[in-house]
């Protein structure tokens, strides 16, 4: 059994060694300004009984709904949410109070002008109980951007292992193996109120100062950043 198992290892053909290689990290960012915003109006209103609340409530909806509507591309750019309906209570010296019912309802639109965003935020003001619950900034070409930040990423990643490779006395070959990781959008006005109503950090694009509110929005760049690994041969080392 011994010289079997030894004839056999003998007859095997040697497995060629795996080729040098280098691996590899490559980051790509693009800055671009927002041309779109996702806005959110919460409108809820308190009264004693469920019928005022739900009356009171669906009336600044209605009114919220239609100024939205003015600024709408098409339909499905706009849309409400669900009703909810809930007891509210005060603690009052060490009791639990009965406040009334709360009636919450939220509209959303996605604003694909952004020269409309100043004068729609000025005239939702006049709805007492709508407020901007918040606003997220994006742009329609966002595909494109994605792929040119990961074109970005690639070319980092290639000349990152060209120079490893020639520190180590070698040449950067051909491309074995490259992984994309999800692209990332950042922007610091994203996510609520203070982004809005302040100036932004890079004023560039559409703008609206308020002259009676006394706000004003200007939206920064927004930032998709792309991140690969990549791993090449490595030939022609030194004393090989």
């Amino acid at each position: 059994m011994r010289l079997l198992a030894s004839a056999l290892l003998l007859a095997l053909p040697l497995l060629p060694a795996a080729p040098a290689r280098v691996s590899v990290m490559g980051s790509g960012t693009v800055q671009v300004y927002p041309n779109q915003a996702d806005i959110s109006f919460r409108i809820e209103s308190t009264r004693p009984t469920m019928k005022d609340a739900l009356a009171t409530s669906q009336a600044a909806v209605r009114s919220v709904y239609a100024l939205c509507a003015r600024y709408a591309s098409d339909s499905s750019d706009l849309g409400a949410g669900q009703i909810q309906v809930e007891r509210q209570y005060r603690w009052i010296k060490d009791t639990e109070v009965f406040q009334g019912f709360q009636a919450i309802q939220i509209v959303n639109l996605r604003l694909k002008d952004l020269n409309g965003l100043g004068p729609l935020l000025e005239a939702s003001a006049s709805v007492k109980l709508a407020r901007i619950a918040g606003i997220n900034y994006l742009h329609g070409s966002q595909d494109s951007l994605e792929r040119a930040a990961e074109a970005l990423a690639l070319a980092n990643a290639r000349r990152a292992a060209e120079t490893l490779a020639s520190g180590s006395g070698g040449t950067l070959g051909e491309i074995l193996e490259v992984r994309n990781f999800p692209p990332a959008w950042d922007s610091p006005q994203n996510g609520g109120m203070d982004g809005l109503m302040a100036p932004a950090r890079a004023a560039g694009g559409a703008g609206f100062e308020s002259k009676s509110a006394g706000f004003l929005v200007k939206p920064g760049q927004l930032e998709v950043r792309a991140l690969v690994s990549a791993a090449y041969t490595l030939g022609s080392l030194r004393g090989k």
